[in-house]
């Protein structure tokens, strides 16, 4: 018996070169945004209104793809830097059409003036991306113009008392904070709420100066004849600038009467500038 076997080929002019027939063609991927340039102004950015500091952008293409489409941002020129901005990535996941992501201009409060910068855009390989770039102005510059005070008397006194020791928390002492002009008039409070630590802050007054005044507003300690001193420690801030500090007043004690006032420093106001100088 003789059994023939009749070998066929298929006509797909593989030249048997190892390499894949599968063809790739680079997919487009399109950036756009509301607008061709933004100018945001930085004074009036709202931390609760995403309008007034975010800038959507947004990425398609048109066929679901098998991979991540990733598109990434550098600042192609301009003065800005990234303590001024972000901007995230964005993916388009495999499957999918659309993605985005949102350029977030910051309220930096420092001294900066008019500042630009300019995204560029960049994606990665297996896809294009059409020709993008975003222009953006940050405009009237936002100046941080609040000082902000601490003042803590935490601490304790234990004396002998008959036959026992007492401790006396100075904390049971409560002073208000206040500020007052320096003719006397109350201008408003930098603390009154009762707690051991106040706090407070001053934005927006008149040029001039100001008196810092601790008021004892109640001493029960009073009965206990005791005169050690309370002291009392006043912290200040002001947020981008060098501006801080702290210093202690010591003239209160445990006898200190209920009412009284006592002025423990000066602050110089001068347009967003301050100068703290204790008493």
């Amino acid at each position: 018996m003789s059994i023939s076997i009749l070998f066929t080929s298929c006509e797909d002019n593989d030249q048997f070169t190892g390499a894949s027939s599968l063809k790739w063609s680079d997919v487009a991927v399109t950036l756009s945004s509301a607008q061709t340039s933004y100018t945001i102004n930085e004074s009036l950015i709202d931390e609760d209104n995403p309008s007034t500091y975010s800038i959507k952008i947004t990425a398609t293409i048109a066929q679901p793809q098998p991979i991540n489409a990733v598109v990434s941002f550098k600042q192609a020129s301009g003065n800005a830097n990234s303590a001024d901005y972000s901007v995230g990535e964005i993916v388009i996941a495999a499957g999918q059409t659309v993605g985005s992501t949102n350029v977030e201009v910051f309220k930096t409060g420092d001294i900066e003036g008019t500042e630009t910068f300019n995204l560029q855009a960049m994606v990665d390989a297996n896809f294009t991306i059409n020709s993008f770039n975003l222009p953006v102005t940050i405009s009237n510059d936002f100046v941080n113009d609040v000082l902000e005070f601490s003042t803590t008397w935490a601490g304790e006194y234990t004396f002998d008392n008959g036959p026992a020791s007492t401790t006396i928390d100075f904390c049971t002492i409560d002073f208000d904070v206040e500020l007052y002009t320096t003719a006397g008039d109350f201008v408003q409070y930098l603390g009154a709420t009762g707690a051991c630590t106040e706090t407070g802050s001053i934005t927006g007054l008149p040029n001039g100066d100001y008196f810092v005044v601790l008021n004892l507003y109640d001493n029960p300690n009073t009965p206990f004849a005791e005169t050690e001193t309370v002291p009392v420690t006043v912290s200040y801030s002001q947020a981008n600038f060098a501006t801080a500090g702290s210093f202690t007043n010591t003239a209160n004690n445990l006898s200190t009467p209920a009412g009284t006032l006592t002025a423990v420093a000066t602050v110089t106001v001068n347009g967003y500038n301050y100068t703290v100088t204790p008493m």
